[in-house]
């Protein structure tokens, strides 16, 4: 018991300093990104809705599914500022950067060289669009299925929410279950 929790400690400690050079260069990067209109859009669309339903039914004008919109329709019930939008993507990239970060079976330059490379710190982490929930889940999905024990239900869970957050989810959620 003892070694398992010195396995552990040292698993996160190795992976803290990287983790949190991440969280600090995307907090940076983040706060100085002027959001674009598709990035906006969404937000501006959602706020001004006063139920969910109304928000859903308007998905079919912007052809995402309904899981982006679901999160900024209850984020945007905390403050009508579109910051807070451009920040739930931000408290979704370390979660998922944290992630990847921890699985230990893949070498520590290829966790590296995900994180900080060009499409998961930019065009997911910090431009505030739908690809950032889905990447999450996924990468949690496929946690869950090589953890011990497994967790099979879990993951299956998180698989049916990653399609319903991002369509280009679909194939990748079928290619977790077939492995």
């Amino acid at each position: 018991m003892q070694s398992r929790r010195k396995n552990l400690n040292r698993r996160y400690t190795d992976v803290l300093p990287w983790w949190v050079l991440f969280a600090i260069l995307l907090g940076i990067v983040t706060s100085r990104h002027e959001m674009y209109l598709d990035e906006v859009q969404p937000w501006l669309w959602v706020r001004y809705e006063h139920h969910l339903y109304t928000a859903i039914q308007h998905l079919h004008y912007e052809g995402h599914p309904a899981l982006w919109t679901i999160l900024l329709f209850a984020v945007s019930r905390i403050s009508t500022n579109v910051l807070l939008m451009q920040w739930t993507n931000y408290l979704l990239a370390i979660s998922c950067a944290w992630l990847i970060l921890s699985a230990r079976s893949v070498p520590l330059l290829v966790r590296l060289t995900s994180i900080f490379g060009i499409s998961f710190f930019f065009v997911a982490g910090v431009l505030a669009r739908n690809y950032m929930l889905p990447a999450l889940l996924l990468i949690a999905a496929a946690q869950c299925l090589l953890s011990r024990p497994r967790r099979h239900w879990l993951a299956m869970v998180l698989l049916a929410l990653a399609i319903n957050a991002h369509f280009l989810a679909i194939p990748l959620a079928a290619a977790i279950c077939l492995w």
